[in-house]
């Protein structure tokens, strides 16, 4: 019994491979200059993006999407004065949010570089969940600490809030150019 594939698939593979096509028992050859394309690039094969990279890319892209919304997202809440709990609650909570979703992008584009092969690519990801949970470990502990300080010690506890604030946006304006970079360096190579 021979093996059923799909005709489309068939096609490709017998203009890759340049060999005659049987239609109605008869040998019918192909003319290469037809088809120039499918013959120099087939789209399956060695040469065809593997379903693991795609996977990668599009987690890259989650996670370009998400630290970029989150960068974009924490710059205006710079405006608040912090002069009601909610205000810093909200931040802390903000920020939060961002290091849980960058973990899971992170760690998801790194499982799936991993997979396609990417070891560097792997790492840099796996590197960037890192740096997400540690941050997470650093900054939201010390959010929660001022935030409980700014009743009972005001301007100083709001300043020291701020500077938090302010240095992890750069953090993760440095994330963000980061994964571009990597992008980039991706699509070139």
């Amino acid at each position: 019994m021979q093996k059923w594939t799909h005709p489309v698939a068939e096609r490709g593979r017998r203009l890759h491979n340049k060999t005659p096509r049987k239609a109605n028992g008869s040998e019918e050859t192909r003319d290469a200059n037809r088809h120039p394309d499918l013959c120099a690039n087939p789209p399956f094969g060695p040469t065809a993006m593997s379903a693991a990279l795609i996977v990668a890319l599009c987690c890259t892209g989650a996670l370009l999407l998400t630290t970029g919304y989150f960068v974009m997202g924490s710059v205006p809440l710079l405006i608040l004065k912090y002069d009601v709990p909610m205000d810093a609650r909200f931040v802390r909570g903000f920020f939060n949010t961002y290091y849980l979703a960058a973990m899971c992008t992170a760690g998801a584009a790194a499982l799936s570089y991993a997979w396609a092969g990417r070891l560097v690519f792997a790492a840099g990801a796996a590197a960037l969940a890192g740096s997400a949970a540690l941050l997470r470990r650093q900054v939201i502990p010390q959010m929660d600490r001022l935030r409980a300080e700014m009743e009972a010690q005001g301007a100083a506890a709001i300043a020291a809030f701020r500077r938090i604030h302010v240095t992890a946006i750069l953090l993760n304006l440095a994330q963000l150019a980061l994964i571009v970079w990597a992008l980039i360096t991706a699509a070139r190579g």
